[in-house]
């Protein structure tokens, strides 16, 4: 088990806000996560609620279970994320081999992928905050986008539907 109390939670999620904030992420260039639960996805979620970043979880069949990551590629392709979170490099190298991945900085949370430059998830983490992540934090309203998340697309594509913040309340 990982434990973490509230203060390291919430040290934890705004150095990745600051880290996020950085990269000049937001609702033009979004986050995108291809991992299953896990802590790591929480903090990154976090952040991204924090500085106003929208959040894209993809479901995890859509890289692990699919052979053409047709889905996959669909929703990388709608979305345009500009920085793409895998829990393991190892289980996720051969989808994000079949995406285009020209601007994209990947971030692991272990593992390494020889023929794509990584940053470690533990990078963001480190980043030390400043007083952006709170005048950003003060722009996320009930109307911001917070997540979008994709239907199972079982009558054809994937369609994204969007969650704000308020509707998240």
């Amino acid at each position: 088990w990982r434990c973490l109390n509230y203060a390291e939670v919430n040290r934890q999620a705004n150095a990745i806000a600051q880290a996020l904030l950085a990269r000049h992420l937001g609702p033009y260039r979004p986050v995108m996560i291809l991992s299953g639960n896990s802590v790591d996805h929480a903090l990154l979620m976090l952040g991204c609620f924090i500085a106003g970043v929208p959040l894209v979880p993809v479901s995890v069949p859509y890289s692990l279970l699919s052979k053409d990551y047709l889905k996959l590629r669909f929703i990388f392709e709608e979305v345009c994320p500009g920085l793409v979170f895998v829990a393991d490099a190892d289980q996720f190298s051969a989808p994000l081999a079949s995406l285009d991945l020209a601007g994209v900085e990947i971030v692991v949370g272990r593992g390494e992928l020889p023929e794509i430059k990584t940053t470690a998830f533990s990078e963001l983490l480190d980043t030390p905050v400043t007083d952006e992540v709170e005048r950003a934090l003060t722009q996320v309203g009930a109307k911001t986008v917070a997540k979008i998340l994709y239907t199972s697309g079982s009558t054809g594509q994937p369609k994204g539907v969007i969650n704000t913040h308020g509707m998240l309340c």
